[in-house]
Protein backbone atom coordinates (compact mmCIF):
# COMPACT_ATOMS: atom_id res chain seq x y z
CA UNK A 1 0.00 0.00 0.00
CA UNK A 2 1.23 3.48 -0.82
CA UNK A 3 1.73 5.81 2.11
CA UNK A 4 3.32 9.16 2.79
CA UNK A 5 6.08 9.81 5.31
CA UNK A 6 5.67 13.38 6.58
CA UNK A 7 8.28 15.28 8.52
CA UNK A 8 7.76 18.86 9.64
CA UNK A 9 9.25 21.51 11.89
CA UNK A 10 7.74 24.72 13.19
CA UNK A 11 10.69 27.12 13.16
CA UNK A 12 8.86 29.72 11.05
CA UNK A 13 5.50 29.41 12.82
CA UNK A 14 4.34 31.67 15.61
CA UNK A 15 2.84 30.32 18.84
CA UNK A 16 -0.77 30.48 17.59
CA UNK A 17 0.13 28.52 14.46
CA UNK A 18 2.01 25.91 16.51
CA UNK A 19 -0.99 25.42 18.81
CA UNK A 20 -3.35 25.19 15.84
CA UNK A 21 -1.25 22.45 14.24
CA UNK A 22 -0.99 20.41 17.43
CA UNK A 23 -4.66 20.66 18.37
CA UNK A 24 -5.71 19.78 14.81
CA UNK A 25 -3.35 16.82 14.32
CA UNK A 26 -3.10 15.26 17.78
CA UNK A 27 -5.49 14.35 20.60
CA UNK A 28 -5.87 16.80 23.47
CA UNK A 29 -7.95 17.35 26.60
CA UNK A 30 -10.30 20.31 26.71
CA UNK A 31 -11.41 21.73 30.07
CA UNK A 32 -14.35 24.02 30.69
CA UNK A 33 -16.02 25.69 33.65
CA UNK A 34 -12.85 25.91 35.70
CA UNK A 35 -11.81 22.30 35.04
CA UNK A 36 -15.16 20.92 36.07
CA UNK A 37 -15.81 19.31 32.68
CA UNK A 38 -13.19 17.37 30.74
CA UNK A 39 -13.45 16.48 27.07
CA UNK A 40 -11.19 14.23 25.01
CA UNK A 41 -10.81 15.84 21.58
CA UNK A 42 -9.63 13.54 18.83
CA UNK A 43 -7.04 14.84 16.38
CA UNK A 44 -6.88 14.27 12.66
CA UNK A 45 -4.21 11.58 13.01
CA UNK A 46 -6.47 9.60 15.34
CA UNK A 47 -9.28 9.55 12.80
CA UNK A 48 -7.24 8.44 9.80
CA UNK A 49 -4.91 5.44 9.40
CA UNK A 50 -1.54 6.71 10.60
CA UNK A 51 1.63 5.91 12.55
CA UNK A 52 3.39 8.52 14.68
CA UNK A 53 7.11 7.79 14.51
CA UNK A 54 8.64 10.68 16.40
CA UNK A 55 8.07 14.32 17.18
CA UNK A 56 7.03 15.94 13.91
CA UNK A 57 7.30 12.68 11.93
CA UNK A 58 4.40 10.42 10.96
CA UNK A 59 3.15 8.14 8.21
CA UNK A 60 -0.32 8.52 6.71
CA UNK A 61 -2.28 6.70 4.06
CA UNK A 62 -1.81 8.45 0.73
CA UNK A 63 -5.58 9.04 0.41
CA UNK A 64 -5.44 11.57 3.29
CA UNK A 65 -2.50 13.59 1.96
CA UNK A 66 -4.52 16.67 1.00
CA UNK A 67 -6.25 17.26 4.34
CA UNK A 68 -3.12 16.72 6.47
CA UNK A 69 -0.73 18.75 4.33
CA UNK A 70 -3.17 21.64 4.02
CA UNK A 71 -3.20 22.05 7.82
CA UNK A 72 0.60 22.11 7.92
CA UNK A 73 1.07 24.45 4.96
CA UNK A 74 -1.58 26.89 6.15
CA UNK A 75 0.25 27.26 9.48
CA UNK A 76 3.76 27.77 8.03
CA UNK A 77 5.31 24.40 8.85
CA UNK A 78 8.45 23.39 6.95
CA UNK A 79 7.54 20.12 5.23
CA UNK A 80 9.35 17.15 3.82
CA UNK A 81 7.40 14.24 2.36
CA UNK A 82 8.50 10.89 1.00
CA UNK A 83 6.28 8.44 -0.85
CA UNK A 84 6.75 4.94 0.62
CA UNK A 85 5.29 1.45 0.30
CA UNK A 86 4.26 -0.36 3.52
CA UNK A 87 1.96 -3.24 4.50
CA UNK A 88 -1.58 -2.06 5.21
CA UNK A 89 -1.59 -3.90 8.55
CA UNK A 90 0.92 -1.38 9.98
CA UNK A 91 -1.39 1.59 9.56
CA UNK A 92 -4.04 1.70 12.24
CA UNK A 93 -6.92 3.94 13.20
CA UNK A 94 -6.97 4.89 16.85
Amino acid sequence: MKALLVSYDLKNANMNQKNKIHTTLYDYKDYSNGGRYNYERKGLLSRIPSIKLNRGVFIIKLDHKKEVLSVLKKNKANLRTILIEIPESLLKES
